[in-house]
Formats: structure tokens, sequence, C-alpha cells
């Protein structure tokens, strides 16, 4: 050993009984590795982090002995590309209380909680929606309307919780439409200059 820089060539092989097989301090970091054309290098405990990595590719590869979950991280202009034969990815809180898999199955997220499976909401928090809150599918809400629902062309429009009106629509046929499960009765309503139009096998309409 000697305080001055060694340089060796060959590989370096330690093996030690007990505890670590290399141990290194430094006032920058414990270590730092590179290949032969700097392609990609490492600090291992530098600074307040464990490592950092910086590579021509990615940062980071990491995946298990099997290789049924990988992941990059700082992977082009994304944080993090993980696969596995389960998800992507999961991730919970401490408690266990919220949970979520990201890429599962041909789902993009699959998610769970104490409170509810999902709440999202925009930067400004005037529209926000609640996913799977208790026993209800969808609650939302929003400085416009609760929701709004449009098919591809835009010949279908819907706004649900719209001002003082729980359902406002607009459709190129007719307004709405609406049908019992066997058909055997329907009505369309603001359809064709008329407000309902109705049909039914015991009777077009019922008013009371």
């Amino acid at each position: 050993t000697s305080s001055d820089d060694q340089t060796k060539t060959g590989r370096l092989f330690l093996e030690s009984p007990v505890a670590y097989g290399l141990q290194s301090s430094g006032p920058s970091g414990g270590g730092y590795f590179l290949d032969s054309d700097h392609s990609g290098y490492a600090y291992v405990g530098s600074g307040n982090y464990g490592i950092r990595g910086y590579g021509s590719f990615t940062g980071g590869y990491f995946h298990d002995s099997d290789a049924s979950g990988r992941a990059y991280v700082a992977y082009g202009d994304v944080g993090i590309q993980a696969w596995g034969l389960t998800a992507g990815g999961y991730f919970y809180d401490s408690a266990a209380s919220g949970s979520a898999y990201v890429g599962v199955g041909h789902r993009g997220i699959e998610a769970q909680g104490d409170s509810g499976g999902g709440y999202f909401l925009d930067s400004n928090g005037s529209g926000e929606c609640y996913v799977a809150d208790g026993e209800t599918g969808i609650r939302c809400y929003g400085n416009s309307a609760g929701g709004e629902f449009e098919d591809g062309n835009n010949s279908g429009h819907t706004w649900v919780g719209y001002g003082n009106e729980g359902i406002y629509a607009t459709g190129s046929t007719a307004g709405g439409r609406f049908e019992e499960s066997d058909g055997s009765g329907y009505a369309y309503v603001a359809y064709n200059g008329q407000g309902i139009w109705a049909q039914g096998y015991s009777m077009g309409g019922y008013f009371e």
C-alpha cells in the first residue's frame, strides 16, 4: 500500500472472509468507475447519493437473477422504463393502504386504496375525479361540469353535472336515447323537433 497514485494493468480480485471485499472513502466519493471508452461511468457513495450513474444509453440498468423483472433508469427522456412478468411497476405507501400496478396485463394502471382506487386533478384544482370511490365507479367535480363525453366524430356530446342540470346532451340524431334491457321499450329525447318520441310493447308513453 502507498499514499501515491497507483496504476495496475489487468484485473484486480479482492476477497475478504469478513465484512466487505472493498471499502473505500474519499472527499468526493467512495468510488468512481468507468468503462474504457467513457460511455458509461458511476460515482458510488458520492455526496448524499448512494450511486450516481451516467451512460450514453441509460443512467442505470437493473434486473433480478432470472431477468423476469428489468428496469432502465434515466432512459432517454424517460425517468424509468421497466418490464416484468407480472407488471412494469408496483408502488405502495408505507402503511400499504394504497397500492398500484403499472403496465399490468392489458391495463395501463390497476390501483386500489382504502379511500379509493385513484384520484386525479388538474394543476389548478378546477377539475378533480375519484375513481372506484366507495360504491361509486367515478365521482368527478369541475368548474364547468362533473364530466364530459363525446364520440370520435363529435356527433354526440354530453355534459354530466352541468350547471344546475343533471345531464345536458346534444346529438346529430337526438339529445338522448333510453332503452330497457330487452328492447321492449325505448324513447328519444329532443328528437327531430319533438321533445320526446317513445315506443313500447304496451304503450308509447305514460305520464302521471
